[in-house]
Protein backbone atom coordinates (compact mmCIF):
# COMPACT_ATOMS: atom_id res chain seq x y z
CA UNK A 1 0.00 0.00 0.00
CA UNK A 2 1.38 3.44 -0.86
CA UNK A 3 -0.59 6.15 1.00
CA UNK A 4 -0.41 9.45 0.65
CA UNK A 5 -3.42 11.33 1.09
CA UNK A 6 -4.41 14.69 2.69
CA UNK A 7 -0.78 16.54 1.74
CA UNK A 8 0.20 19.79 -0.44
CA UNK A 9 2.10 17.24 -3.26
CA UNK A 10 1.31 19.07 -6.38
CA UNK A 11 3.33 18.26 -10.06
CA UNK A 12 2.59 15.02 -12.40
CA UNK A 13 1.97 11.42 -10.84
CA UNK A 14 5.20 9.85 -11.30
CA UNK A 15 4.97 7.13 -14.33
CA UNK A 16 7.49 5.20 -12.25
CA UNK A 17 4.51 4.57 -9.95
CA UNK A 18 3.59 1.99 -12.60
CA UNK A 19 6.73 -0.43 -11.48
CA UNK A 20 5.35 -1.29 -8.27
CA UNK A 21 3.14 -4.37 -9.74
CA UNK A 22 2.81 -5.77 -5.83
CA UNK A 23 0.66 -2.24 -4.91
CA UNK A 24 -2.81 -3.00 -3.86
CA UNK A 25 -3.70 0.25 -2.72
CA UNK A 26 -2.70 3.51 -4.21
CA UNK A 27 -4.13 6.35 -2.40
CA UNK A 28 -3.67 9.97 -3.29
CA UNK A 29 -6.44 11.95 -2.91
CA UNK A 30 -6.99 15.24 -1.34
CA UNK A 31 -3.47 16.77 -3.34
CA UNK A 32 -2.83 19.60 -5.78
CA UNK A 33 -1.61 16.98 -8.02
CA UNK A 34 -1.22 17.72 -11.98
CA UNK A 35 -1.26 16.93 -15.80
CA UNK A 36 -2.71 13.64 -17.01
CA UNK A 37 -3.02 10.02 -15.47
CA UNK A 38 0.15 8.08 -16.01
CA UNK A 39 -1.15 5.25 -18.60
CA UNK A 40 1.66 3.12 -16.32
CA UNK A 41 -0.79 2.88 -13.37
CA UNK A 42 -2.53 0.44 -15.29
CA UNK A 43 0.19 -1.97 -15.11
CA UNK A 44 -0.76 -2.48 -11.16
CA UNK A 45 -2.67 -5.59 -11.72
CA UNK A 46 -2.61 -6.11 -7.83
CA UNK A 47 -4.50 -2.98 -7.22
CA UNK A 48 -7.70 -3.33 -5.30
CA UNK A 49 -8.26 0.45 -4.72
CA UNK A 50 -7.10 3.76 -6.21
CA UNK A 51 -8.07 6.64 -5.56
CA UNK A 52 -7.21 10.07 -7.13
CA UNK A 53 -9.89 12.43 -6.43
CA UNK A 54 -9.57 16.29 -5.64
CA UNK A 55 -6.58 17.07 -7.57
CA UNK A 56 -6.07 18.67 -10.45
CA UNK A 57 -5.33 15.97 -13.02
CA UNK A 58 -6.66 16.24 -16.50
CA UNK A 59 -6.79 14.81 -19.65
CA UNK A 60 -8.39 11.74 -20.38
CA UNK A 61 -9.29 8.81 -17.99
CA UNK A 62 -6.60 6.04 -18.99
CA UNK A 63 -7.67 3.05 -21.56
CA UNK A 64 -4.75 1.43 -20.13
CA UNK A 65 -7.21 0.42 -17.08
CA UNK A 66 -8.66 -2.50 -18.42
CA UNK A 67 -5.51 -4.14 -16.77
CA UNK A 68 -6.98 -3.35 -13.24
CA UNK A 69 -9.02 -6.83 -12.82
CA UNK A 70 -8.39 -6.93 -9.21
CA UNK A 71 -9.88 -3.04 -8.62
CA UNK A 72 -12.71 -3.04 -6.49
CA UNK A 73 -12.72 0.86 -5.80
CA UNK A 74 -11.50 3.55 -8.81
CA UNK A 75 -12.21 7.33 -6.76
CA UNK A 76 -11.66 10.49 -10.15
CA UNK A 77 -13.85 12.60 -8.35
CA UNK A 78 -13.54 16.38 -8.48
CA UNK A 79 -10.23 16.79 -10.97
CA UNK A 80 -10.53 18.27 -14.63
CA UNK A 81 -10.81 14.97 -16.25
CA UNK A 82 -12.57 14.87 -19.67
CA UNK A 83 -13.62 13.14 -22.79
CA UNK A 84 -15.71 10.24 -22.57
CA UNK A 85 -16.01 7.54 -19.88
CA UNK A 86 -13.59 4.69 -21.24
CA UNK A 87 -15.32 1.24 -22.37
CA UNK A 88 -12.41 -0.44 -21.22
CA UNK A 89 -13.62 -0.12 -17.79
CA UNK A 90 -16.74 -2.78 -18.78
CA UNK A 91 -14.20 -5.44 -17.98
CA UNK A 92 -13.19 -4.19 -14.50
CA UNK A 93 -15.91 -7.00 -13.25
CA UNK A 94 -15.11 -6.34 -8.99
CA UNK A 95 -15.98 -3.00 -9.33
CA UNK A 96 -18.15 -1.78 -6.60
CA UNK A 97 -17.23 1.78 -6.18
CA UNK A 98 -16.80 4.26 -9.03
CA UNK A 99 -16.68 7.96 -8.26
CA UNK A 100 -16.43 9.98 -11.39
CA UNK A 101 -18.13 13.24 -9.94
CA UNK A 102 -16.79 17.18 -10.21
CA UNK A 103 -15.14 16.33 -13.55
CA UNK A 104 -16.15 17.60 -17.35
CA UNK A 105 -16.65 14.16 -18.74
CA UNK A 106 -19.19 14.54 -22.12
CA UNK A 107 -20.73 11.80 -24.00
CA UNK A 108 -23.49 9.41 -23.20
CA UNK A 109 -23.66 7.40 -19.52
CA UNK A 110 -22.82 4.21 -20.74
CA UNK A 111 -25.15 1.44 -21.09
CA UNK A 112 -22.39 -1.06 -19.98
CA UNK A 113 -22.38 0.17 -16.74
CA UNK A 114 -24.85 -2.24 -16.24
CA UNK A 115 -22.39 -4.86 -16.73
CA UNK A 116 -20.76 -3.96 -13.53
CA UNK A 117 -23.44 -5.74 -11.06
CA UNK A 118 -20.77 -5.74 -8.17
CA UNK A 119 -21.20 -1.61 -8.04
CA UNK A 120 -22.65 -0.69 -4.26
CA UNK A 121 -21.51 3.19 -5.10
CA UNK A 122 -21.91 4.72 -8.86
CA UNK A 123 -21.39 8.46 -9.25
CA UNK A 124 -21.06 10.54 -12.10
CA UNK A 125 -22.71 14.17 -10.86
CA UNK A 126 -21.40 16.96 -11.72
CA UNK A 127 -20.27 17.02 -15.19
CA UNK A 128 -21.37 17.39 -18.96
CA UNK A 129 -22.97 14.54 -19.92
CA UNK A 130 -25.74 14.28 -22.34
CA UNK A 131 -28.83 11.75 -23.56
CA UNK A 132 -30.72 9.46 -21.61
CA UNK A 133 -30.10 7.04 -18.43
CA UNK A 134 -29.66 3.98 -19.70
CA UNK A 135 -32.19 1.23 -18.48
CA UNK A 136 -29.50 -1.17 -18.21
CA UNK A 137 -28.79 0.31 -14.77
CA UNK A 138 -31.95 -1.79 -13.58
CA UNK A 139 -29.28 -4.87 -13.29
CA UNK A 140 -27.09 -2.83 -10.69
CA UNK A 141 -29.52 -4.87 -7.82
CA UNK A 142 -26.66 -3.80 -5.04
CA UNK A 143 -26.34 -0.54 -5.58
CA UNK A 144 -27.08 2.31 -2.06
CA UNK A 145 -25.83 5.21 -3.97
CA UNK A 146 -26.32 6.65 -7.59
CA UNK A 147 -25.83 10.20 -8.82
CA UNK A 148 -26.14 11.30 -11.54
CA UNK A 149 -26.85 15.50 -10.91
CA UNK A 150 -26.20 18.24 -12.58
CA UNK A 151 -25.54 17.05 -15.86
CA UNK A 152 -27.49 17.57 -19.17
CA UNK A 153 -29.44 14.10 -18.99
CA UNK A 154 -32.67 14.10 -21.15
CA UNK A 155 -35.62 11.65 -21.21
CA UNK A 156 -37.65 9.71 -18.86
CA UNK A 157 -36.29 8.75 -15.81
CA UNK A 158 -35.91 4.61 -16.13
CA UNK A 159 -38.66 2.81 -14.57
CA UNK A 160 -36.09 0.15 -14.28
CA UNK A 161 -34.25 2.14 -11.52
CA UNK A 162 -37.38 0.47 -9.35
CA UNK A 163 -35.50 -2.65 -9.11
CA UNK A 164 -32.42 -1.42 -7.74
CA UNK A 165 -33.91 -2.09 -4.02
CA UNK A 166 -30.80 -1.54 -2.20
CA UNK A 167 -30.47 2.36 -3.39
CA UNK A 168 -30.39 4.27 -0.15
CA UNK A 169 -29.21 7.69 -2.36
CA UNK A 170 -30.26 8.64 -5.35
CA UNK A 171 -29.56 11.97 -7.04
CA UNK A 172 -30.84 12.87 -10.45
CA UNK A 173 -31.23 16.66 -9.60
CA UNK A 174 -30.38 19.72 -12.48
CA UNK A 175 -30.74 17.49 -15.64
CA UNK A 176 -33.39 17.94 -18.26
CA UNK A 177 -35.16 15.03 -17.72
CA UNK A 178 -39.09 14.99 -18.37
CA UNK A 179 -41.96 12.75 -18.63
CA UNK A 180 -43.52 11.20 -14.98
CA UNK A 181 -42.07 10.70 -12.24
CA UNK A 182 -41.86 6.45 -12.25
CA UNK A 183 -44.17 4.61 -9.48
CA UNK A 184 -41.80 1.77 -9.54
CA UNK A 185 -39.48 4.82 -7.30
CA UNK A 186 -41.96 3.60 -4.65
CA UNK A 187 -40.20 -0.31 -4.91
CA UNK A 188 -37.07 1.47 -3.31
CA UNK A 189 -38.09 0.76 0.31
CA UNK A 190 -34.11 1.44 1.77
CA UNK A 191 -34.13 4.64 0.31
CA UNK A 192 -33.51 8.06 2.37
CA UNK A 193 -32.88 10.38 0.22
CA UNK A 194 -34.32 11.59 -3.54
CA UNK A 195 -33.14 14.33 -5.36
CA UNK A 196 -35.02 15.01 -8.56
CA UNK A 197 -34.87 19.12 -8.54
CA UNK A 198 -34.53 21.28 -11.44
CA UNK A 199 -35.95 18.82 -14.53
CA UNK A 200 -39.13 19.42 -16.16
CA UNK A 201 -40.78 16.44 -15.01
CA UNK A 202 -44.68 16.60 -15.55
CA UNK A 203 -47.40 14.65 -14.19
CA UNK A 204 -48.56 14.03 -10.52
CA UNK A 205 -46.63 13.12 -7.26
CA UNK A 206 -47.14 9.09 -7.56
CA UNK A 207 -48.63 8.18 -4.25
CA UNK A 208 -46.89 4.89 -4.32
CA UNK A 209 -43.82 6.81 -3.49
CA UNK A 210 -45.33 6.83 0.21
CA UNK A 211 -44.02 2.90 -0.08
CA UNK A 212 -40.60 4.37 0.24
CA UNK A 213 -41.75 4.77 4.16
CA UNK A 214 -37.50 5.25 5.33
CA UNK A 215 -37.63 8.50 2.93
CA UNK A 216 -36.01 11.22 5.11
CA UNK A 217 -34.53 14.06 2.15
CA UNK A 218 -37.10 14.73 -0.60
CA UNK A 219 -36.51 17.35 -3.21
CA UNK A 220 -38.78 17.38 -6.47
CA UNK A 221 -38.74 21.18 -6.52
CA UNK A 222 -38.74 23.16 -9.56
CA UNK A 223 -40.08 20.70 -12.38
CA UNK A 224 -43.26 21.29 -13.65
CA UNK A 225 -45.61 18.85 -11.34
CA UNK A 226 -49.14 19.47 -11.55
CA UNK A 227 -52.55 17.86 -9.49
CA UNK A 228 -53.01 17.63 -6.01
CA UNK A 229 -50.09 16.81 -2.89
CA UNK A 230 -51.13 12.98 -2.35
CA UNK A 231 -52.72 12.33 1.33
CA UNK A 232 -50.10 9.41 1.16
CA UNK A 233 -47.18 12.30 1.84
CA UNK A 234 -48.55 11.71 5.40
CA UNK A 235 -47.04 8.52 5.18
CA UNK A 236 -43.39 9.45 4.69
CA UNK A 237 -42.89 10.02 8.95
CA UNK A 238 -39.20 9.69 8.69
CA UNK A 239 -38.87 13.00 6.25
CA UNK A 240 -37.04 15.73 7.58
CA UNK A 241 -36.77 17.68 4.57
CA UNK A 242 -39.28 18.31 1.96
CA UNK A 243 -39.03 20.31 -1.22
CA UNK A 244 -41.59 20.59 -3.91
CA UNK A 245 -41.12 24.27 -4.30
CA UNK A 246 -41.44 26.14 -8.38
CA UNK A 247 -44.30 23.28 -9.29
CA UNK A 248 -47.66 24.00 -10.58
CA UNK A 249 -49.05 21.47 -7.78
CA UNK A 250 -52.94 22.84 -6.65
CA UNK A 251 -55.56 22.25 -4.74
CA UNK A 252 -54.83 22.40 -0.45
CA UNK A 253 -52.77 21.18 1.78
CA UNK A 254 -53.41 18.12 3.61
CA UNK A 255 -53.98 17.77 6.68
CA UNK A 256 -52.18 14.84 6.51
CA UNK A 257 -48.79 16.92 6.34
CA UNK A 258 -48.97 17.35 10.46
CA UNK A 259 -47.67 13.60 10.48
CA UNK A 260 -44.27 14.63 9.33
CA UNK A 261 -43.39 14.90 13.16
CA UNK A 262 -39.35 14.84 11.79
CA UNK A 263 -39.41 17.38 9.36
CA UNK A 264 -37.27 20.44 9.71
CA UNK A 265 -37.79 21.80 6.28
CA UNK A 266 -41.18 22.14 4.15
CA UNK A 267 -41.09 24.26 1.17
CA UNK A 268 -44.53 24.26 -1.03
CA UNK A 269 -43.51 27.58 -2.32
CA UNK A 270 -44.59 28.68 -5.60
CA UNK A 271 -47.11 26.61 -6.68
CA UNK A 272 -51.18 26.93 -7.17
CA UNK A 273 -52.21 25.73 -3.42
CA UNK A 274 -55.39 26.95 -2.53
CA UNK A 275 -57.80 26.52 0.99
CA UNK A 276 -56.22 27.42 4.47
CA UNK A 277 -53.17 26.40 6.04
CA UNK A 278 -54.38 23.36 7.78
CA UNK A 279 -53.99 24.02 11.43
CA UNK A 280 -52.37 20.48 11.68
CA UNK A 281 -48.81 22.03 10.73
CA UNK A 282 -48.80 23.45 13.98
CA UNK A 283 -47.73 19.96 15.62
CA UNK A 284 -44.33 20.18 13.47
CA UNK A 285 -42.59 20.81 16.21
CA UNK A 286 -39.28 20.68 14.97
CA UNK A 287 -39.74 22.60 12.04
CA UNK A 288 -36.75 25.51 11.36
CA UNK A 289 -38.08 26.71 8.00
CA UNK A 290 -41.63 27.08 6.79
CA UNK A 291 -42.58 28.59 3.27
CA UNK A 292 -45.65 28.76 1.93
CA UNK A 293 -45.06 31.47 -0.29
CA UNK A 294 -46.64 32.78 -3.63
CA UNK A 295 -49.35 29.61 -3.89
CA UNK A 296 -53.43 30.94 -3.47
CA UNK A 297 -53.59 30.09 0.40
CA UNK A 298 -56.71 31.69 1.91
CA UNK A 299 -58.08 32.51 5.52
CA UNK A 300 -56.24 33.25 8.60
CA UNK A 301 -53.07 32.39 9.91
CA UNK A 302 -53.68 29.01 11.82
CA UNK A 303 -52.37 30.40 16.02
CA UNK A 304 -51.20 26.87 16.27
CA UNK A 305 -48.24 27.94 14.03
CA UNK A 306 -46.82 29.53 17.44
CA UNK A 307 -46.21 26.19 18.46
CA UNK A 308 -43.21 26.52 16.29
CA UNK A 309 -40.99 27.52 18.79
CA UNK A 310 -38.24 26.47 16.72
CA UNK A 311 -38.48 28.38 13.60
CA UNK A 312 -35.90 30.92 12.00
CA UNK A 313 -37.56 31.32 8.78
CA UNK A 314 -41.39 31.71 8.12
CA UNK A 315 -42.96 32.71 5.15
CA UNK A 316 -46.64 32.88 3.92
CA UNK A 317 -45.88 36.19 1.45
CA UNK A 318 -48.25 36.56 -1.67
CA UNK A 319 -51.36 34.46 -0.43
CA UNK A 320 -54.85 35.82 0.31
CA UNK A 321 -54.27 35.64 3.49
CA UNK A 322 -56.60 37.89 5.68
CA UNK A 323 -57.13 38.33 9.48
CA UNK A 324 -54.76 39.40 12.27
CA UNK A 325 -51.28 37.85 12.78
CA UNK A 326 -52.21 35.91 15.68
CA UNK A 327 -50.14 37.15 18.51
CA UNK A 328 -48.68 34.16 19.81
CA UNK A 329 -46.59 34.30 16.38
CA UNK A 330 -45.38 37.79 17.26
CA UNK A 331 -43.90 36.23 20.77
CA UNK A 332 -41.87 33.47 18.77
CA UNK A 333 -38.38 33.66 20.31
CA UNK A 334 -36.96 33.79 16.82
CA UNK A 335 -36.46 36.71 14.21
CA UNK A 336 -38.31 35.83 11.34
CA UNK A 337 -38.40 37.27 7.90
CA UNK A 338 -40.84 39.50 6.43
Amino acid sequence: MLSLFNNQFSGPIPESLGELTRLNHLLLSNNRLSGDIPPSLGKLTRLTKLSLFRNELSGSIPTSFSGLSQLTQLHLAYNQLAGEVPEELAGLSALAQLTLSGNQLSGHVPGWLGRLTELTKLTLSENALEGPIPESLRHLTLLTKLGLGGNRLTGEIPGGLGCCTGLTQLYLHNNGLTGEIPASLGKLINLRELDLYGNQLTGGIPPGLSSASRLAQFNLGQNQLTGPLPESLGNLTELTSLSLQRNKLDGPIPECMGQLLQLTYLDLSENDLSGPIPTSLGRLTQLEKLNLARNRLTGPIPASLGQLTGLVALSLAENELEGDVPEVLLSLDRSLPP
